[in-house]
């Protein structure tokens, strides 16, 4: 039986509702920790200078920055400075795409634990959530590590299909986003379960949940984007307080959606 989306909306609104002021200032906290995290290891913009010398030279050359227009510039480097270029490249895309995983991981695992606490109706301490983080994020690291071979194929795949590639990996990189959030959430409960279990369960949800959890996925990226895209006109890399708003507000959004998926779990294990 599909259980319909508002029913489930206002579960979810009276699951959190009692604790509501309280999760928020745990949020609120998560995002001024998650800012000063990466104040300290963000890699430095200034190491971007050798691209944005690129660009300028690019545009003062061809008139443009375009990619053909950057490939020439690129070819007409010698073998040294294209080395150096493509090394500060992979450097500075590996220590922020690896800060930005660890932060992923690490604000999943919060929000996990704050479901969980809510579960047992337990006070909020700082000890408690951390233990419960910390077993989160063990289910978060095998899942990444079971994308590993996923992604290879999918990539594989689309090469394959090139007239086919950009809907083939969109398409494969949602099912795996909501199979992913399916199963980290299924743990908060059933850590006796096996991985496999696990994995076979949240697939056998998502099929007979699947029009509630795509329209409460597809409303979380849009707020996601919707909000990234009202805050990409300002520059905000020097302004903290409003770094942590942003911060604190894809929390939230995070929060609710793991929790609408929590409940929608719930429901089912119950009225099997």
């Amino acid at each position: 039986m599909q259980l319909s989306f508002s029913s489930l909306l206002l579960d979810t609104k009276n699951f959190i509702h009692n604790k509501f002021k309280i999760i928020l200032m745990a949020l609120i906290a998560v995002a001024v920790i998650e800012q000063l995290i990466c104040m300290v290891f963000m890699p430095d913009p200034a190491t971007l200078a050798p691209i944005q010398h690129l660009l300028n030279h690019t545009i003062s050359t061809y008139g443009d920055n375009s990619m053909q227009s950057m490939q020439k510039m690129i070819e007409s480097m010698s073998p040294e400075q294209q080395k150096q270029l493509f090394s500060t490249i992979f450097s500075y895309v590996f220590q922020f795409v690896t800060l930005a995983i660890a932060i992923s991981c690490l604000t999943t695992a919060f929000n996990l634990s704050l479901i969980s606490n809510l579960v047992n109706y337990t006070p909020l301490n700082s000890k408690e959530l951390f233990s419960k983080a910390t077993k989160s994020l063990l289910t978060i690291f095998l899942s990444l590590l079971v994308g590993i071979p996923y992604f290879a194929i999918l990539f594989i795949l689309a090469s394959l299909l090139f007239p086919l590639m950009f809907y083939i990996i969109a398409a494969g990189v949602l099912f795996y986003t909501i199979i992913f959030n399916l199963f980290i959430v299924y743990d908060v409960e059933a850590h006796n379960l096996r991985f496999v279990e696990k994995l076979n369960n949240s697939w056998q949800i998502f099929k007979a949940q699947y029009k509630s959890i795509l329209l409460i996925t597809a409303i979380w990226l849009g707020l996601l984007m919707v909000f990234n895209l009202l805050n990409s006109p300002y520059d905000i890399d020097n302004h903290f307080i409003l770094n942590v708003g942003i911060s604190f507000s894809s929390l939230l959004i995070n929060f609710f959606m793991f929790t609408y998926l929590y409940r929608l779990c719930s429901l089912i294990r119950i009225n099997n």
